[in-house]
């Protein structure tokens, strides 16, 4: 028993120790490169992203023992909700990644202050690997729910080494400023990786045809916080903003009939089937 548990859980050990890599070696390498001051910078931003991550990840821990029985009772359950939890992310991780990108000068000086200036770049940067990030949460768990714990440790191996060439290259020429777009590289790379992946082993999803509507709702809100950006304070500004995203939304009709059933079925009767 003990022999078979070790070799099920030993993949998703090693993919824990590859994204801990990727996810981390970059202030080490910033810091031995170009100095602790950079890593302060760098790090500012940084932290301000990862500190958003908990929405993917809770909705991940959500669904994905429902994706396991799927996998064993329904696949087409299965594909169905991947779909859905594909769209669901894409449209809340984007408005997020557009948001932090107009707002960076704003939140680095609420939170740390015209000293932390220099950190704006860096999060306008990192803000756009966030709703990538949102998605490739969601492939990871779709890769082990259906057995396929290998194909994400390669997956994640590869994009640790894709990482830490990208920042050898980057880091010593732009400092934070190339670590902060090795970071967003890198998640596009994983996203490669993971949506080959997950089209070999569950479905090859088309996702093209959702991107459209959330990026028009993700622009209206934009033109929203540019031409508000000055007169109203930050935290009205983030509430308002997003009454204006999710008003577009239901306007272009960006929901449908299937995505209040999934959706009642996952914030409200969690254990349903």
């Amino acid at each position: 028993f003990m022999k078979d548990l070790v070799k099920t859980a030993f993949p998703l050990g090693i993919a824990f120790i590859f994204s801990s890599i990727y996810f981390y070696i970059d202030s080490v390498m910033l810091s031995k490169m170009r100095g602790d001051v950079e890593v302060a910078v760098y790090s500012v931003a940084y932290n301000l992203a990862l500190a958003i991550l908990f929405i993917p990840a809770v909705y991940t821990n959500a669904i994905y023992p429902v994706m396991s029985v799927y996998f064993k009772t329904s696949k087409e359950k299965l594909v169905f909700l991947y779909k859905k939890s594909f769209k669901y992310l894409y449209m809340i991780g984007l408005p997020i990644s557009a948001g932090l990108y107009i707002l960076a000068d704003r939140i680095i000086l609420f939170f740390y202050g015209k000293a932390y200036l220099g950190s704006v770049i860096a999060l306008q940067i990192i803000a756009w690997f966030l709703f990538i990030k949102f998605l490739n949460y969601l492939m990871s768990y779709a890769l082990s729910s259906v057995d396929q714990q290998n194909s994400r440790m390669v997956g994640q191996g590869l994009t640790a080494v894709f990482n830490v060439v990208l920042n050898l290259i980057l880091i010593p020429k732009f400092g934070y400023v190339g670590a902060a777009v090795s970071t967003f590289f890198t998640e596009i790379f994983l996203f490669l990786l993971y949506y080959w992946y997950v089209s070999k082993a569950l479905h090859a999803y088309n996702f093209l045809p959702i991107l459209v509507k959330p990026a028009i709702a993700a622009a209206a809100m934009a033109a929203f916080i540019v031409y508000f950006k000055q007169s109203l304070n930050l935290s009205l500004l983030v509430l308002s903003s997003s009454i204006v995203y999710f008003a577009a939304i239901f306007l272009l009709k960006a929901f449908d009939r299937e995505d209040y059933i999934i959706l009642n079925k996952i914030l409200i009767r969690p254990d349903a089937k």
